[in-house]
């Protein structure tokens, strides 16, 4: 079985009301099809009525006081841990150095590759993250693997492209997704990758990220679907709905979600169900009401299309059940609290 997992941030199960859900007032057939019926909210779970396909509306909050954040609702999502009650609170943004080390200690990607499986991260780097994250783990005593450094080697003398302004820091932090493919020894792909048609930016298309990647939704999918054939766990990440949410910007949300839709169409389109499995799961609502900037408590959608998507998401509840199912899904068995865990790294400040 091959696995691709989406990761779209900020999309939640929002009311079934036009004026504030755009997923409510546009026509979105893949993700209709991927949410086995309307992307608005719903109870439980349900199976799709017209193919190999199940969703489930899980909770993103675990428990934990206030709305749902990025940081620990990821670090959630990858490790099957609650990683707000570790916290006692929800953290937005990057993960601190407690979210670090849970996601050292053991994540999806580690669990997959210490099993033997052959995992990835789809996203496409541009030279000045990878640049800041070479000294990032230079500064902190990360190591690299072979693959990881000859990525971050072969960018160091490349022309750094534009950051956008609204994604610049005064100091880098890595993403909750970064950290957890390096704890694996994996590398990030990067401009070589995404020429040869074996990666695809965070927007799909690349105009977001200062014109260093320009494809066609059409070629993302296409490399999307060469790297899923060859991996038996394929992950990409999309955050561009959460930034649309929060500027409140309707157009560009309406944009956002047909683009992914015309790339989940293209996916379903092209996969085998007898061999692959598309799953669609998120952190936290956001872009599905507009008429607020912050973050939602709905639920979010842990769906899935192929090969076991059934017994996948068949009476998930949480975020924190989407690492598990997978892995059991894929055989592998996830030890128990820190029964993989990585020798300790250098400590900074903060929680």
């Amino acid at each position: 079985m091959k696995v691709f997992l989406w990761f779209v941030d900020g999309l939640g199960l929002g009311p079934d009301d036009p004026r504030v859900n755009p997923l409510a007032a546009g026509s979105y057939p893949a993700l209709e099809r991927l949410l086995a019926g309307r992307p608005v909210a719903f109870a439980g779970w349900r199976p799709s009525p017209e193919g190999p396909g199940a969703a489930a509306a899980v909770d993103a909050a675990l428990g934990v006081p206030g709305l749902p954040q990025s940081a620990t609702g990821q670090t959630a999502l990858l490790t099957g841990r609650n990683a707000p009650a570790v916290l006692g609170r929800h953290v937005n943004g990057y993960p601190t150095p407690t979210l670090v080390r849970l996601l050292q200690s053991g994540n999806l990607f580690t669990h997959a590759v210490r099993a033997g499986l052959r995992a990835t991260f789809l996203n496409a780097f541009g030279p000045g993250y990878l640049q800041l994250l070479a000294r990032y783990k230079e500064e902190h005593g990360w190591p690299s693997t072979a693959e990881q450094g000859a990525v971050l080697a072969a960018a160091r003398d490349l022309p750094v492209e534009q950051v956008p302004a609204r994604l610049r820091r005064r100091r880098f932090r890595p993403s909750v997704s970064t950290v957890a493919v390096d704890a694996a020894g994996l590398p990030l792909r990067g401009p070589a990758d995404l020429e040869r048609g074996l990666a695809v930016p965070h927007d799909i298309t690349g105009e977001f990220f200062g014109g260093w990647a320009s494809l066609t939704v059409e070629e993302a999918a296409e490399a999307a679907l060469r790297v899923w054939d060859d991996h038996d766990l394929t992950f990409f990440e999309f955050f561009m709905t959460d930034l649309a949410g929060h500027s409140q910007d309707r157009a560009r949300a309406e944009e956002l979600l047909a683009r992914l839709d015309r790339f989940a169409g293209l996916l379903l389109g092209a996969m085998d169900p007898r061999r692959h499995l598309l799953v669609l799961v998120s952190d936290h609502g956001n872009v599905e009401r507009l008429d607020q900037r912050t973050h939602t408590d709905n639920p979010v959608p842990f769906a899935a299309w192929g090969a076991g998507a059934g017994d996948l998401v068949a009476g998930a509840a949480a975020i924190t059940d989407v690492t598990p199912r997978l892995l059991a899904l894929l055989g592998v068995d996830s030890p128990g609290d820190g029964g993989d865990a990585v020798p300790p790294r250098r400590a900074t400040r903060g929680a």
